[in-house]
Order: structure tokens, then C-alpha cells, then sequence
């Protein structure tokens, strides 16, 4: 009689995703690994925006720094994520 035996998917943790190839957007979603598309010209218009305003009331404030570029926010171990981030 034979068994059936589920073969597992890969899950990829952070510490392989910072070894993949730089010149594309990847996240992982627990464990997956995904391929982020490019934001399309609307989306950077309008981060465009929100960056020049923040930037503007951050440094009038003195309270902190707003990056464009994509920054990795590392939830845990299988979930990796690319969003602009906000430093206080």
C-alpha cells in the first residue's frame, strides 16, 4: 500500500531574499516568494507628492525623514515586504 506524502512548498526566510538579484522587487508572504510589479507612472506621480509634502513638514519639525526608494520592512522571518517608509 502506498502512502502519499505531501511535498511541501519552499518557504524562503530574509536572509535569502537579501541574496536575490537586485534588479528586481520581491516580497515574501508567508514564506512565498513573490514578484512585486513595477508601480505604474500614477502611483510614482503621487508618491512624488506625498514625498515633497512630508519631507517639507518632517524637516520644518525637525521630527524625522521620509524615504522614496523602496526600504525592505521585515515582519518576520517569512514575511518581507517593500514600502516607503517614514523614519521618526
Amino acid at each position: 500500500m502506498a502512502i502519499a506524502v505531501e511535498k511541501q512548498a519552499r518557504r524562503w526566510t530574509y536572509e535569502e531574499y537579501c541574496k536575490l538579484d537586485g534588479d528586481q522587487r520581491y516580497e515574501i508572504i508567508d514564506g512565498n516568494l513573490l514578484m512585486a510589479p513595477a508601480p505604474d507612472t500614477w502611483h510614482q506621480s503621487w508618491v512624488g507628492e506625498l514625498h515633497l509634502i512630508l519631507h517639507n513638514h518632517l524637516k520644518a519639525g525637525k521630527l524625522g525623514k521620509v524615504f522614496v526608494s523602496p526600504v525592505d520592512v521585515v515582519l518576520d522571518s517569512q514575511n518581507t515586504v517593500q514600502r516607503i517608509s517614514l523614519s521618526f
